[in-house]
């Protein structure tokens, strides 16, 4: 359907500061929910952000794309068939521009900044199943969802992505996704690529002072074992070859 009128009346609602501060600190706006599905739909922003052309398991939405646009594709014309790949591309461009001005007028707005990083993080950690290989979709957003959030969090990084160089990059901490936050996000249990558990502890910053004296007992504890374990294998050596040579 015309999503455009309903897009705009929000805009224009989350460009008044007041406004914005109410629309945070309702319930509706990151609602307490179960999993990534639920959130989904329970979230004032969630019907938004569920806006795309991507299938889903309880119905693409009205209209159909596939039946509006690929209907009947083996007799379409080449002509035909660009036409409406280049309206979903000017539908999605749409969208994703739309709901970029509104989040970044919420971010913006005074006293709303953390609320709606609070909403980003809730929204992540209720669909991490959306990182195993099989989803379950009842328990995790529509495709459509992150589809655009992910498009929304591209453009909100674009400008300390697109100059490495620029004073808004060098106001990233890169260690926040080693760093035991307890808050927003936790990337313990996230496979290392480039490190172990324990080596990518080590990176932790200085807030993380108890981890690390976590992790230092831990190594204590685990040359500890090492060195028992050498001993024992060389005693075993020394009297198996002490046998041998009686023998």
């Amino acid at each position: 359907g015309d999503f455009m009128p309903a897009l705009h009346a929000f805009y224009s609602v989350a460009n008044i500061p007041a406004a914005a501060q109410m629309i945070v600190n309702l319930p509706q706006f990151c609602p307490n929910s179960p999993n990534g599905r639920m959130f989904e739909t329970e979230s004032l922003l969630g019907p938004f952000l569920k806006i795309n052309c991507l299938p889903d398991i309880f119905g693409s939405g009205q209209p159909d794309v596939v039946q509006s646009c690929f209907s009947d594709v083996q007799n379409q014309r080449p002509a035909d068939l660009t036409g409406s790949m280049s309206s979903i591309r000017n539908f999605v461009t749409q969208i994703n521009e739309g709901l970029h001005k509104i989040i970044h007028l919420l971010l913006k707005a005074p006293g709303c900044r953390e609320l709606v990083l609070q909403w980003i993080a809730r929204a992540l950690n209720l669909n991490a199943g959306r990182g195993k290989m099989q989803i379950d979709e009842l328990q995790c957003a529509t495709h459509g969802f992150f589809s655009n959030l992910s498009s929304v969090m591209l453009k909100l990084s674009g400008p300390f992505m697109a100059d490495p160089y620029s004073s808004k990059a060098k106001r990233i901490d890169p260690g926040y996704a080693v760093a035991n936050t307890g808050g927003r996000m936790d990337y313990s249990e996230e496979t290392k690529l480039a490190a172990s558990a324990e080596e990518a502890t080590r990176f932790a910053d200085v807030r993380n002072a108890s981890r690390q004296d976590q992790a230092r007992d831990m190594q204590i504890l685990a040359e500890k074992h090492e060195m028992e374990r050498v001993a024992n294998l060389s005693g075993s050596l020394s009297s198996t070859l002490g046998t041998s040579e009686r023998s």
